[in-house]
């Protein structure tokens, strides 16, 4: 888990690199929820959380990767 976490910080998240106690707070504690419309799934994450831009940042950059198969 340590190096995931380590991982995500230098994937996916710019600026400078978060405390894995930060890093857990921050994003794996996710206050969204998912939701299923038109055979899809659709994150619906709060209004006001503070960093809702940048986990979208985050998801998009992973979204972009190419797939193994």
């Amino acid at each position: 888990a340590h190096n995931l976490g380590i991982w995500v910080n230098l994937m996916w998240l710019q600026g400078a690199p978060l405390r894995m106690k930060t890093l857990r707070q921050r994003y794996l504690t996710l206050p969204g929820r998912l939701t299923r419309g038109a055979r899809r799934l659709h994150l619906a994450l709060p209004v006001a959380w503070p960093w809702k831009e940048q986990f979208l940042a985050a998801l998009m950059r992973l979204r972009a990767l190419p797939l193994l198969a």
